[in-house]
């Protein structure tokens, strides 16, 4: 996990980072802090959902009920 969460901030961290930190109204350089400790939960969601053959509406409420 630690791995793919490397590579993806190097190649898009960037670029994800800065949309973020312009449609949440906080500094860049804390969403670039932010986004390796959230990654693992988002992923783990996904993964639960995927196991369970989830729908968008069960997605939806996985994101909720983690508060994602």
């Amino acid at each position: 996990m630690a791995d793919f969460i490397s590579e993806f901030m190097k190649s898009l961290g960037p670029e994800v980072s800065k949309q973020m930190a312009g449609s949440l109204g906080i500094k860049q350089n804390d969403v670039m802090k932010m986004i390796p400790q959230v990654a693992p939960l988002i992923l783990g969601v996904l993964k639960l959902g995927r196991a369970d053959g989830c729908s968008p509406v069960r997605y939806c409420h996985l994101v909720y009920r983690y508060g994602l």
